[in-house]
């Protein structure tokens, strides 16, 4: 999935857990341009500046990638996307009616989650949904700040 995203300035952030202060820029080396079909994923080569000699071959590392993707996407409360045997979507308020939006997962980043579909900035969605507020069923929107 973050294939199809760019690493923000190719680079990133790593730490260690016998140095859990120090972090470390590692630098995108080289992608290997294909999926691998066994595991779903991309080999990505990073080159870490060790002159200090801190970071010891072997060691497990975290790693803390940032992404932007070329095309708009939106970011919303996980608890904004609900997911049913037939489809994905977030409850759009218009016209103080509910409307579903089908949408497409990205990123999924714990309490937030990237989706793709009908939306525009400015929307006022519905942020606990749930599949039992059917479509045009009336609402009052409180704002949340």
């Amino acid at each position: 999935m973050y294939s199809g995203a760019d690493l923000l300035d190719n680079s990133a952030e790593i730490t260690t857990r016998s140095l859990p202060d120090k972090k470390f820029k590692a630098n995108l080396y080289r992608k290997s341009g294909s999926i691998d079909q066994q595991s779903r994923s991309e080999i990505w080569e990073f080159e870490i500046s060790n002159s200090d000699r801190l970071l010891k071959p072997g060691s497990y590392a975290d790693v803390k990638l940032h992404f932007v993707r070329p095309q708009s996407s939106f970011v919303v409360p996980s608890s904004a996307v609900v997911t049913t045997l037939e489809k994905r979507f977030v409850i759009k308020v218009v016209n103080n009616a509910a409307k579903w939006i089908d949408v497409r997962p990205g990123f999924n980043m714990g309490e937030k989650q990237e989706v793709f579909g009908d939306l525009i900035a400015g929307d006022t969605l519905i942020q606990k949904s749930n599949e039992e507020l059917k479509p045009e069923t009336k609402i009052i929107p409180k704002i949340a700040h």
